[in-house]
């Protein structure tokens, strides 16, 4: 993919700085399902993107228990 084809698919972008001071306000626009950019000196960098399906974390706790 070419530099304008990511650019084209976020929706909002927020510089290091913002993201790090409003790290709530960046989650939920990713949790409401925009695709968010991040940005260094104005050049994107990184994309958070919400998760497509949840995804279900083993049970380590249980396993654990278990094996006792």
């Amino acid at each position: 993919m070419g530099k304008h084809a990511l650019k084209t698919c976020v929706v909002k972008t927020f510089s290091i700085m913002e993201t790090q001071h409003n790290l709530s306000q960046v989650l939920r626009v990713v949790q409401s399902g925009q695709k968010v950019g991040i940005t260094r000196r104005k050049q994107l960098i990184a994309h958070l993107v919400p998760i497509q399906e949840s995804v279900e974390l083993p049970d380590f706790v249980g396993r654990a228990l278990a094996r006792r």
